[in-house]
């Protein structure tokens, strides 16, 4: 018997439509669909808005811990810039005020009496007095510089150069000639400053001592050996 295509075409599609029915069904019915009731929705979205809060404000949390952090960091740097900047001041005060050691380029100047006085009226202007002393000092200090001492002794701000009868006293201490005067700092504006004709170091050339003033690349001059401490002086409030 001869088969109608028409007929045979249309059971083919009713039985390929079975099977993908067959098969949506088999897939779905393993994953129900779960209706909610207005109550449960709401409290489901109740929830939900409460953990994107709290999520919300660990993130608010976090950022300003990082902040703190940050700032923290920065804060320890500053106090870490003027920690340092302060323990520098202290040691240029200490190089200035001689609790330090120095070095460095300047001039030394030697001292001498001289010895062709004619008679003892006029020894006073052959000899070399703490006044001599004090005056080139000066004159070095104004000149620039940097560090000053005497026959060894360290001068500073507190130094005094005194006359104890036929012999000079620094910082309590006795010094006899010859004298030594060195300094650290320009070499060339230190030198031009005693050389002048309104230096002292002219006036005692004139008087007939014996003055030498030698450039040095470098100079050592040692510290303080005593510190002075205040008896009277009292921090203002």
């Amino acid at each position: 018997m001869k088969l109608n295509e028409g007929r045979l075409l249309l059971l083919f599609t009713g039985i390929m439509t079975g099977v993908f029915l067959s098969s949506f069904i088999v897939n779905t019915a393993s994953k129900p669909t779960i209706i909610l009731t207005y109550q449960q929705y709401q409290k489901y979205n109740q929830e939900a808005n409460e953990l994107k809060s709290e999520l919300k404000g660990l993130y608010m949390d976090e950022r300003d811990l990082r902040n703190k952090l940050n700032n923290y960091y920065t804060n320890t740097q500053k106090n870490k810039n003027v920690t340092e900047t302060l323990k520098k001041e202290l040691e240029e005060v200490k190089l200035f005020a001689g609790e330090k050691s120095i070095n460095g380029p300047g001039v030394e100047i030697e001292i001498d009496d001289s010895h062709d006085y004619l008679n003892n009226e006029e020894i006073m202007n052959y000899i070399t007095h703490n006044t001599d002393l004090l005056s080139i000092v000066n004159e070095l200090r104004n000149a620039g510089a940097e560090g000053i001492s005497i026959n060894g002794k360290r001068f500073y701000e507190r130094t005094a150069i005194t006359c104890e009868g036929s012999v000079i006293m620094v910082n309590g201490e006795y010094i006899v000639p010859p004298f030594q005067i060195s300094a650290v700092g320009d070499p060339e504006a230190l030198i031009y400053a005693l050389s002048i004709p309104e230096s002292h170091v002219a006036q005692m050339k004139e008087r007939g001592l014996y003055v030498k003033i030698i450039k040095r690349d470098n100079i050592n001059i040692n510290q303080l050996n005593y510190r002075f401490l205040p008896k009277y002086i009292k921090q203002s409030k």
